[in-house]
Protein backbone atom coordinates (compact mmCIF):
# COMPACT_ATOMS: atom_id res chain seq x y z
CA UNK A 1 0.00 0.00 0.00
CA UNK A 2 3.05 2.19 0.61
CA UNK A 3 4.49 1.81 -2.30
CA UNK A 4 1.21 2.74 -4.07
CA UNK A 5 0.96 5.81 -2.63
CA UNK A 6 4.26 6.51 -3.31
CA UNK A 7 4.11 5.66 -7.02
CA UNK A 8 0.42 8.13 -7.26
CA UNK A 9 2.61 10.99 -5.58
CA UNK A 10 5.58 10.41 -8.07
CA UNK A 11 2.43 10.58 -11.22
CA UNK A 12 0.30 13.27 -10.36
CA UNK A 13 2.29 15.42 -8.64
CA UNK A 14 0.61 16.91 -6.53
CA UNK A 15 2.23 16.07 -2.97
CA UNK A 16 2.78 19.36 -0.68
CA UNK A 17 2.87 21.31 -3.72
CA UNK A 18 -1.45 22.23 -3.58
CA UNK A 19 -3.90 23.39 -0.89
CA UNK A 20 -7.31 23.62 -1.22
CA UNK A 21 -9.28 27.10 -0.49
CA UNK A 22 -12.00 26.79 2.32
CA UNK A 23 -14.00 29.05 0.32
CA UNK A 24 -14.94 27.23 -2.82
CA UNK A 25 -13.14 24.36 -2.40
CA UNK A 26 -10.91 24.49 -5.18
CA UNK A 27 -7.19 23.47 -5.61
CA UNK A 28 -4.26 26.16 -5.82
CA UNK A 29 -0.59 26.45 -5.57
CA UNK A 30 1.35 25.98 -2.00
CA UNK A 31 2.81 29.31 -2.32
CA UNK A 32 -0.50 31.36 -3.18
CA UNK A 33 -1.90 33.84 -0.80
CA UNK A 34 -4.97 34.45 -2.89
CA UNK A 35 -7.30 32.17 -4.13
CA UNK A 36 -7.18 32.35 -8.21
CA UNK A 37 -11.44 31.35 -8.15
CA UNK A 38 -12.73 33.48 -5.57
CA UNK A 39 -10.65 35.31 -4.64
CA UNK A 40 -10.37 34.25 -0.84
CA UNK A 41 -7.21 35.24 1.42
CA UNK A 42 -5.53 31.44 1.52
CA UNK A 43 -2.03 33.16 3.59
CA UNK A 44 -2.28 31.10 6.52
CA UNK A 45 -3.50 27.60 4.60
CA UNK A 46 -0.23 25.16 4.93
CA UNK A 47 0.00 22.25 3.45
CA UNK A 48 0.55 18.84 5.64
CA UNK A 49 4.31 17.50 5.52
CA UNK A 50 1.90 13.81 5.62
CA UNK A 51 -0.52 13.94 3.06
CA UNK A 52 -0.76 11.60 0.90
CA UNK A 53 1.51 9.37 2.97
CA UNK A 54 0.76 6.47 5.12
CA UNK A 55 1.88 8.79 7.99
CA UNK A 56 0.08 10.75 10.90
CA UNK A 57 0.27 14.22 11.82
CA UNK A 58 -1.75 13.62 14.68
CA UNK A 59 -4.30 16.28 14.57
CA UNK A 60 -7.21 13.24 15.11
CA UNK A 61 -5.05 11.69 17.92
CA UNK A 62 -4.70 14.73 20.06
CA UNK A 63 -8.21 15.63 19.83
CA UNK A 64 -9.78 12.13 20.13
CA UNK A 65 -7.49 12.14 23.52
CA UNK A 66 -9.47 14.88 24.76
CA UNK A 67 -12.90 13.19 24.00
CA UNK A 68 -11.64 10.13 25.22
CA UNK A 69 -11.45 11.56 28.50
CA UNK A 70 -14.66 12.79 28.29
CA UNK A 71 -16.34 9.71 27.24
CA UNK A 72 -14.59 7.53 30.26
CA UNK A 73 -15.63 10.13 32.90
CA UNK A 74 -19.34 9.54 31.51
CA UNK A 75 -18.99 5.65 31.78
CA UNK A 76 -17.83 6.77 35.75
CA UNK A 77 -21.09 8.79 35.98
CA UNK A 78 -23.23 6.26 34.70
CA UNK A 79 -22.23 3.10 36.50
CA UNK A 80 -21.48 4.99 40.01
CA UNK A 81 -25.60 6.25 39.38
CA UNK A 82 -26.37 2.71 39.02
CA UNK A 83 -24.44 1.75 42.16
CA UNK A 84 -25.77 4.84 43.89
CA UNK A 85 -29.23 3.45 43.29
CA UNK A 86 -31.53 1.64 45.49
CA UNK A 87 -29.04 3.54 48.25
CA UNK A 88 -30.60 4.75 51.42
CA UNK A 89 -28.48 8.30 52.46
CA UNK A 90 -28.57 8.84 56.13
CA UNK A 91 -27.55 12.17 57.70
CA UNK A 92 -27.66 13.35 60.76
CA UNK A 93 -30.61 15.98 61.53
CA UNK A 94 -32.47 14.89 59.11
CA UNK A 95 -34.54 11.95 57.51
CA UNK A 96 -33.11 9.17 55.92
CA UNK A 97 -33.50 9.34 51.69
CA UNK A 98 -33.71 6.76 49.52
CA UNK A 99 -32.65 7.15 46.16
CA UNK A 100 -34.95 5.20 43.21
CA UNK A 101 -34.27 1.57 41.48
CA UNK A 102 -33.59 1.88 38.20
CA UNK A 103 -31.18 0.04 35.55
CA UNK A 104 -27.82 0.77 34.04
CA UNK A 105 -29.45 1.83 30.91
CA UNK A 106 -31.60 5.01 32.96
CA UNK A 107 -28.24 5.83 34.47
CA UNK A 108 -26.49 6.46 31.27
CA UNK A 109 -29.59 8.32 30.10
CA UNK A 110 -29.47 10.43 33.36
CA UNK A 111 -26.25 10.53 35.64
CA UNK A 112 -27.10 11.54 38.75
CA UNK A 113 -26.47 15.17 40.17
CA UNK A 114 -25.15 13.44 43.35
CA UNK A 115 -22.50 11.69 41.23
CA UNK A 116 -21.66 14.39 39.41
CA UNK A 117 -20.99 16.94 42.36
CA UNK A 118 -18.97 13.66 43.98
CA UNK A 119 -16.86 13.15 40.22
CA UNK A 120 -16.10 17.28 40.19
CA UNK A 121 -19.42 19.46 38.60
CA UNK A 122 -18.92 23.26 40.09
CA UNK A 123 -20.86 23.72 42.68
CA UNK A 124 -20.58 26.87 44.72
CA UNK A 125 -19.24 27.90 47.31
CA UNK A 126 -16.97 25.36 47.12
CA UNK A 127 -15.90 25.91 43.64
CA UNK A 128 -14.41 29.43 45.23
CA UNK A 129 -12.84 27.89 47.96
CA UNK A 130 -11.12 24.77 48.51
CA UNK A 131 -11.65 22.79 45.46
CA UNK A 132 -11.16 25.34 43.16
CA UNK A 133 -10.10 21.72 41.31
CA UNK A 134 -13.41 21.68 39.98
CA UNK A 135 -13.54 24.87 37.81
CA UNK A 136 -11.41 22.21 36.29
CA UNK A 137 -12.39 18.74 35.82
CA UNK A 138 -16.12 20.03 35.29
CA UNK A 139 -15.15 20.14 31.59
CA UNK A 140 -15.06 16.13 31.15
CA UNK A 141 -18.45 15.23 32.80
CA UNK A 142 -21.75 15.19 31.01
CA UNK A 143 -25.47 15.64 32.34
CA UNK A 144 -26.60 13.12 29.02
CA UNK A 145 -25.92 11.20 26.06
CA UNK A 146 -27.01 14.44 23.80
CA UNK A 147 -24.96 16.74 26.22
CA UNK A 148 -22.05 14.50 25.36
CA UNK A 149 -22.52 14.12 21.45
CA UNK A 150 -23.34 17.70 20.85
CA UNK A 151 -19.86 18.99 22.98
CA UNK A 152 -17.90 15.96 21.28
CA UNK A 153 -18.87 16.74 17.46
CA UNK A 154 -18.02 20.67 18.15
CA UNK A 155 -14.74 19.36 20.23
CA UNK A 156 -13.76 17.01 16.93
CA UNK A 157 -15.02 19.79 14.00
CA UNK A 158 -13.01 22.84 15.85
CA UNK A 159 -10.26 20.56 17.67
CA UNK A 160 -8.74 19.65 14.25
CA UNK A 161 -8.38 23.23 13.20
CA UNK A 162 -7.08 24.14 16.23
CA UNK A 163 -4.39 21.50 15.98
CA UNK A 164 -3.53 22.59 12.23
CA UNK A 165 -3.24 26.20 12.92
CA UNK A 166 -1.44 26.20 16.77
CA UNK A 167 0.09 22.56 17.48
CA UNK A 168 -0.78 19.60 19.92
CA UNK A 169 0.54 22.00 22.65
CA UNK A 170 -1.42 25.21 21.67
CA UNK A 171 -4.21 22.89 21.51
CA UNK A 172 -4.16 22.13 25.00
CA UNK A 173 -3.72 25.50 26.42
CA UNK A 174 -6.65 27.21 24.92
CA UNK A 175 -8.77 23.87 25.45
CA UNK A 176 -7.98 24.31 29.32
CA UNK A 177 -7.21 27.47 30.22
CA UNK A 178 -10.41 28.61 28.28
CA UNK A 179 -12.58 26.10 30.15
CA UNK A 180 -10.72 27.22 33.68
CA UNK A 181 -11.25 30.54 32.90
CA UNK A 182 -14.86 29.37 32.01
CA UNK A 183 -15.24 27.57 34.72
CA UNK A 184 -14.41 30.79 37.01
CA UNK A 185 -16.87 32.91 35.20
CA UNK A 186 -19.46 30.18 35.94
CA UNK A 187 -18.76 29.71 39.49
CA UNK A 188 -18.16 33.82 40.05
CA UNK A 189 -22.06 34.42 38.77
CA UNK A 190 -23.35 31.79 40.68
CA UNK A 191 -22.24 32.77 44.01
CA UNK A 192 -23.00 36.71 42.81
CA UNK A 193 -26.76 35.49 42.22
CA UNK A 194 -26.65 33.50 45.29
CA UNK A 195 -27.34 30.42 42.61
CA UNK A 196 -26.46 27.63 45.37
CA UNK A 197 -24.99 25.30 45.13
CA UNK A 198 -25.46 24.68 41.20
CA UNK A 199 -24.47 21.33 39.31
CA UNK A 200 -21.95 22.64 36.30
CA UNK A 201 -20.71 20.23 33.97
CA UNK A 202 -19.89 19.87 29.79
CA UNK A 203 -16.74 21.22 28.08
CA UNK A 204 -18.75 23.82 26.19
CA UNK A 205 -17.34 26.56 27.85
CA UNK A 206 -13.94 25.41 26.62
CA UNK A 207 -15.13 24.86 23.20
CA UNK A 208 -16.40 28.35 22.72
CA UNK A 209 -12.84 28.86 23.89
CA UNK A 210 -11.85 26.89 20.48
CA UNK A 211 -14.54 28.97 18.11
CA UNK A 212 -13.21 32.29 19.74
CA UNK A 213 -9.20 31.55 19.27
CA UNK A 214 -10.25 30.41 15.38
CA UNK A 215 -12.28 33.76 15.16
CA UNK A 216 -9.09 35.41 15.98
CA UNK A 217 -6.82 33.79 13.81
CA UNK A 218 -8.69 34.33 11.04
CA UNK A 219 -9.27 38.11 11.56
CA UNK A 220 -5.18 38.18 11.97
CA UNK A 221 -4.48 36.84 9.13
CA UNK A 222 -6.69 38.62 6.90
CA UNK A 223 -9.46 35.89 6.08
CA UNK A 224 -12.37 37.70 6.48
CA UNK A 225 -14.66 35.70 5.13
CA UNK A 226 -14.01 33.00 7.80
CA UNK A 227 -13.92 35.43 10.65
CA UNK A 228 -17.51 36.66 9.49
CA UNK A 229 -18.58 33.30 9.24
CA UNK A 230 -17.36 32.76 13.05
CA UNK A 231 -17.99 36.03 14.59
CA UNK A 232 -21.95 35.36 13.07
CA UNK A 233 -22.15 31.83 14.86
CA UNK A 234 -20.90 32.90 18.00
CA UNK A 235 -22.90 36.60 18.10
CA UNK A 236 -25.89 34.03 17.07
CA UNK A 237 -25.28 30.97 19.39
CA UNK A 238 -24.70 32.99 22.40
CA UNK A 239 -28.13 34.71 21.93
CA UNK A 240 -29.89 31.87 21.32
CA UNK A 241 -28.54 30.17 24.37
CA UNK A 242 -29.42 33.16 26.54
CA UNK A 243 -32.81 33.09 25.37
CA UNK A 244 -33.17 29.97 26.22
CA UNK A 245 -32.18 29.89 29.74
CA UNK A 246 -34.92 32.48 30.03
CA UNK A 247 -37.45 29.65 29.83
CA UNK A 248 -35.22 27.33 32.02
CA UNK A 249 -33.39 25.62 30.97
CA UNK A 250 -30.22 25.09 32.69
CA UNK A 251 -27.46 27.02 30.20
CA UNK A 252 -23.89 27.85 31.49
CA UNK A 253 -23.76 31.43 29.54
CA UNK A 254 -21.24 32.86 31.53
CA UNK A 255 -18.86 29.50 30.86
CA UNK A 256 -19.16 30.04 27.46
CA UNK A 257 -18.74 33.63 27.66
CA UNK A 258 -15.53 33.45 29.85
CA UNK A 259 -14.37 30.50 27.37
CA UNK A 260 -15.04 32.28 24.03
CA UNK A 261 -13.28 35.69 25.24
CA UNK A 262 -10.27 33.83 26.63
CA UNK A 263 -9.95 31.76 23.60
CA UNK A 264 -10.06 34.98 21.35
CA UNK A 265 -7.03 36.64 23.49
CA UNK A 266 -5.06 33.52 23.08
CA UNK A 267 -5.63 33.08 20.02
CA UNK A 268 -5.02 36.50 19.20
CA UNK A 269 -1.50 36.30 20.91
CA UNK A 270 -0.59 33.31 19.64
CA UNK A 271 -1.03 34.45 15.98
CA UNK A 272 0.50 37.45 16.26
CA UNK A 273 3.21 36.95 19.38
CA UNK A 274 3.99 33.56 18.30
CA UNK A 275 7.39 33.86 19.23
CA UNK A 276 7.04 35.79 22.25
CA UNK A 277 9.37 34.42 24.83
CA UNK A 278 6.60 35.31 27.57
CA UNK A 279 3.73 33.86 25.86
CA UNK A 280 5.52 30.88 25.46
CA UNK A 281 6.65 30.83 29.41
CA UNK A 282 3.10 31.11 30.21
CA UNK A 283 1.64 28.34 28.38
CA UNK A 284 4.17 26.45 29.90
CA UNK A 285 3.51 27.45 33.25
CA UNK A 286 -0.28 26.97 32.43
CA UNK A 287 -0.21 24.14 31.29
CA UNK A 288 2.10 22.49 34.06
CA UNK A 289 0.09 24.21 36.87
CA UNK A 290 -3.43 23.45 35.46
CA UNK A 291 -2.50 19.65 35.24
CA UNK A 292 -0.96 19.48 38.66
CA UNK A 293 -4.30 20.79 39.85
CA UNK A 294 -6.42 18.33 37.53
CA UNK A 295 -3.99 15.22 39.10
CA UNK A 296 -5.25 16.87 42.33
CA UNK A 297 -8.45 16.77 41.58
CA UNK A 298 -8.51 13.25 40.01
CA UNK A 299 -7.49 12.58 43.56
CA UNK A 300 -10.49 13.97 45.43
CA UNK A 301 -12.99 12.69 43.07
CA UNK A 302 -11.41 8.92 43.24
CA UNK A 303 -11.78 9.86 46.96
CA UNK A 304 -15.41 10.92 46.37
CA UNK A 305 -16.56 8.52 44.42
CA UNK A 306 -14.58 4.79 46.57
CA UNK A 307 -16.54 5.94 49.94
CA UNK A 308 -20.43 7.18 49.25
CA UNK A 309 -21.28 7.70 53.14
CA UNK A 310 -18.06 9.71 53.94
CA UNK A 311 -18.82 11.78 50.66
CA UNK A 312 -22.51 12.34 51.61
CA UNK A 313 -21.08 13.43 55.24
CA UNK A 314 -18.52 15.59 53.47
CA UNK A 315 -21.21 17.49 51.51
CA UNK A 316 -23.88 17.69 53.80
CA UNK A 317 -24.57 21.19 54.00
CA UNK A 318 -24.28 21.36 49.95
CA UNK A 319 -26.99 18.74 49.55
CA UNK A 320 -29.12 19.99 51.95
CA UNK A 321 -29.41 23.26 49.71
CA UNK A 322 -31.26 21.04 47.61
CA UNK A 323 -33.93 20.25 49.58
Amino acid sequence: MKHLFNQLKKKQGYDNRHKMCPHCGRFVSEGDTKCSYCDGNIGHIRVSKTRGSMQSDGRLETVMTAAGICILFYMIQAMKSHELMGYILELPGVPDIQFPEGSLFSAYLNPSTVVSIFAGSIVVPNALGTEVWRNLQYMFLHGGPFHLFFNLSALSYLGIQIKEYFGIRRFWVLLVVSGFVGGLCNALVSYWQSDYPGNTVGISGAIFGLAGALYSYYRATGDVLLADKYKKFLVFINILFIVVSMIGVPIANSAHLGGMFTGMALGYLMHIKSSWKLLQVFEQVALIALAVLWFYGLYRVALNLSDLDASFRYYQSTFLLFS
